[in-house]
């Protein structure tokens, strides 16, 4: 089955300009109306999610010259690419403020590796929002255009290699916490706080 202009024009209920001002706005009022821009041969179209916030993907439908489908790609809207890269300079001139009262250099290190763990904690956190909003909202396009897709493969919770991921994250994540509770408490006030 043929899926034509005429099907992904359904999927639109609101129609804007794809510009950084109407995803800004569409980010700040919390729209979550499915919403597109419709060109001659590609259609654009965006729905906010409630768990994705700003980092909502933009589908491209292109179409060919007898408006059929031909191919469907995404990409991250403008606002989450500027907050997506912005965000971590805030924290980080946070740190560095921090740093320039009086340089130390085990401070500084430590610093550093907060930032560092801070930014890929970060970065791990909004690609698997993106994602997970990209799968679902395009099993959602899938289930409205009538197209069928490979049946999904149930994912296993205890296989070896997860088993041996989470035998080595778990203590590197008890250690940080234990390191910073150590650095936060003062020497030997720890039973005193």
């Amino acid at each position: 089955m043929e899926i034509t202009k005429s099907d992904i024009l359904k999927l639109i209920k609101n129609n804007k300009v794809d510009n950084f001002w109407n995803h800004f706005i569409y980010v700040v009022k919390r729209d979550f109306k499915p919403t597109g821009e419709v060109k001659e041969n590609q259609i654009k179209f965006w729905k906010q999610g409630i768990w994705a916030g700003p980092f909502y993907p933009i589908y491209t439908f292109e179409l060919n010259s007898q408006n059929h489908l031909i191919n469907i790609s995404n990409k991250l809207n403008p606002v989450g690419k500027i907050l997506y890269f912005t965000f971590p300079l805030w924290y980080i001139s946070l740190f560095i403020i921090n740093i320039m009262d009086d340089f130390i250099l085990r401070e500084f290190i430590i610093l550093l590796i907060i930032i560092l763990v801070f930014s890929i904690i970060y970065f791990l956190i909004t690609k698997k929002i993106y994602n997970y909003e990209k799968e679902e909202q395009l099993k959602e396009i899938y289930e409205i255009l009538e197209i069928e897709t490979e049946k999904e493969i149930i994912e296993r919770e205890w296989t070896k290699n997860k088993i041996i991921t989470r035998l080595f994250t778990y203590p590197f994540c008890f250690l940080l916490i234990c390191l910073n509770i150590f650095f936060l408490i003062p020497d030997g006030q720890i039973f005193l706080s």
